[in-house]
């Protein structure tokens, strides 16, 4: 009796893995925020769209959260990551300026360090001061008071109130009569009041 052979072909299935890929996050410091993205093994980093900060300028990715090594895009990402965001505060100024259009003024401005300020300002003239802020400083962050005299009859005296927060450029108006301080946002155009305005010193 003849037997039936029966064949049984055994074939090694061939896999094909998926490429391995990485994470690369963006940490922007108190920035806006950036999509993570995913890079697969061997390829690069696409460089995002700056992210913004008020009162900021955006000063590149770093590699380390000291903010030590800038990153460089055109090096191919082989593992996870976070890149951090660097930022150069807007330096903020703080101009006087003599409305009054008879009277000169003088402003005395004395830093926390070194010799005091004295400036001229003839009628309608303004004067930026020397020392340079931050947003959020206040005047009091770099002087200890300031004052603007007018050579009127009274020789009216106003002192700047040291605590007004500073945004991203002040400008405080004075005449011989009263004066303003007002917060002048820049781009954005327009002036804000700060209230009550203080009396001229006795």
């Amino acid at each position: 009796m003849l037997q039936k052979l029966t064949t049984v072909m055994l074939v090694k299935a061939t896999t094909h893995p998926k490429p391995a890929t990485y994470t690369v996050a963006f940490n922007s410091n108190g920035g806006s925020a950036v999509p993570r993205q995913r890079v697969k093994k061997g390829d690069k980093a696409t460089e995002p769209t700056d992210p913004t900060k008020a009162n900021n300028t955006f000063d590149g990715w770093y590699s380390d959260a000291g903010l030590t090594t800038e990153y460089d895009f055109d090096a191919v990402v082989s593992k996870n990551m976070v890149l951090y965001a660097k930022w150069e505060p807007i330096p903020v100024t703080v101009t006087i300026q003599n409305t009054d259009a008879t009277y000169t003024a003088t402003v005395t401005a004395t830093p926390l360090e070194g010799a005091a300020e004295t400036y001229t300002l003839t009628p309608g003239g303004s004067q930026v001061l020397a020392e340079e802020f931050e947003a959020g400083d206040t005047i009091g962050t770099n002087y200890s008071s300031i004052s603007v005299a007018f050579n009127d009859s009274e020789t009216t005296t106003f002192t700047i109130d040291t605590t007004i927060v500073l945004t991203q450029g002040i400008v405080i108006e004075y005449n011989a009569e009263s004066h303003s301080e007002s917060e002048d946002p820049g781009a954005t155009g327009g002036k804000i009041e700060i209230t009550p305005f203080p009396t001229p010193n006795p």
